[in-house]
């Protein structure tokens, strides 16, 4: 049996979630957030949806609302999904992984000098100031080196507007991680 959804109802937010982004996804920015929750924007949302494809406007995401869901590429999961991915053991920790060193990441991305201002003029505890690179040949590291890239999966994100920074050489490799989640998390 699938999940189903409804305001007020036992939802689980992970689903509720991947609801909403299929919501946006297919066009209705009455969904508001992909946040978690099932509340008006989202009833409202499924609603417009209903309606779209004929069904009865009730904002419930039921079976025959999931059945039209599915038929434009929404991957229906079964009630037991989550319970199976709970725990400790869950995903598996890759094997062979360890944390880079120091040296080996300034061998990747080059090293950069920052300094840290007190801790009042800081927008957070870890937050420094990058200058220029380690060898002097940049004088300004963050110029030369991070980009910010288009990340259609968190376009409809609470606090993020579809973009993010990273460093130019690791780009292609988050953006396909990005990627990968997606259709791991929806076509399931």
């Amino acid at each position: 049996m699938a999940f189903t959804l409804s305001r007020g109802g036992p939802n689980v937010i992970a689903e509720v979630q991947r609801w909403q982004y299929f919501l946006r996804k297919q066009g209705f920015p009455q969904a508001g957030n992909i946040d978690g929750d099932f509340g008006k924007n989202t009833e409202d949302a499924t609603k417009f949806f209903q309606l779209k494809n004929g069904l009865p406007a009730n904002g419930r995401v039921d079976q025959k609302t999931l059945q039209a869901a599915s038929s434009l590429g929404y991957t229906i999961v079964p009630n037991n999904y989550y319970m199976t991915k709970a725990g400790t053991a869950y995903p598996p920790p890759p094997a062979g992984l360890s944390s880079p060193t120091n040296a080996s990441r300034n061998a990747k991305f080059s090293c950069f000098e920052f300094i840290q201002r007190p801790l009042a003029q800081r927008p957070d505890r870890e937050a420094i100031v990058i200058k220029g690179s380690c060898d002097g040949q940049q004088n300004d590291w963050t110029a030369a080196n991070i980009v910010q890239i288009p990340m259609p999966q968190l376009q409809f994100a609470r606090g993020y507007n579809g973009s993010i920074r990273c460093h130019a050489k690791a780009a292609q490799q988050i953006k396909q991680l990005f990627d990968a989640w997606e259709v791991a998390t929806f076509s399931t």
